[in-house]
């Protein structure tokens, strides 16, 4: 059943919840790949209508010991779609007919886009059988907003070098938690500038993960700290 708010995990010190948002992309598997090789596991949460152009990325992901979470189909704001009279339920459904095989028994999990929520889509979601069943919504309490990137941000802008070291600091400061990265845009478009933005997100990846394993921090899938 999914909660009226928002789920943060209650993490022990020393673990992080690494999870991925809004793929799968152009480097959606570099990612996974490169934290297979260092035996890290890690939530990415799939758009469904990503997924449809990649669908044997799910069994993928899953076969490199990462969990795969719901991020439905469209990626619209759920509270909104509810206050418009739209149909948030067939929109998770979408995405949960691509992941569901490949899931299997579950767990499964849901994390809404941008993170917005509310007690009423808790409350349609929890009366469909379909949905019924997703544990969350999982929210996050690590973010040093990755997706930023490349952006203006206060008087500067937000760089690679920036945005990880920022990561790194505030990871290390809080000494747990669960931390929202992307491994996508959320975009089909696949021209230069957004192939570059991606790619920021494999480079940031590569540089932070062995920096936080040398800390000595453990690495959970969501689905084992609810």
């Amino acid at each position: 059943m999914l909660t009226a708010t928002p789920t943060v995990l209650n993490i022990p010190e020393g673990t992080i919840a690494l999870t991925y948002d809004d793929g799968p992309g152009g480097h959606t598997m570099d990612i996974a790949k490169f934290l297979a090789e260092m035996e890290i596991p890690a939530t990415f949460f799939l758009i469904g209508r990503l997924i449809e152009r990649q669908p044997q990325v799910v069994q993928e992901l899953i076969d490199l010991g990462h969990g795969v979470g719901n991020h439905t189909f469209s990626h619209l704001s759920m509270p909104s779609v509810v206050r418009d009279g739209g149909d948030i339920v067939s929109d998770v459904i979408a995405a949960d007919h691509l992941i569901a095989k490949q899931i299997g028994a579950g767990p499964f999990v849901l994390r809404p886009p941008y993170g917005e929520w509310s007690p009423e889509v808790a409350e349609a979601l929890n009366a469909n059988p379909d949905t019924a069943k997703y544990i969350g919504p999982v929210k996050w309490d690590i973010d040093e907003n990755d997706w930023q990137m490349g952006r203006w941000r206060r008087r500067w802008i937000w760089t690679l070098g920036r945005c990880r070291r920022a990561y790194l600091a505030e990871i290390k400061k809080r000494k747990k938690g669960t931390v929202l990265l992307h491994s996508c845009c959320g975009s089909i478009d696949e021209s230069a500038k957004v192939k570059r933005i991606n790619r920021r997100r494999l480079e940031l990846t590569l540089w932070l993960i062995p920096k936080l394993k040398s800390e000595g921090f453990v690495f959970r899938l969501v689905s084992d700290l609810l």
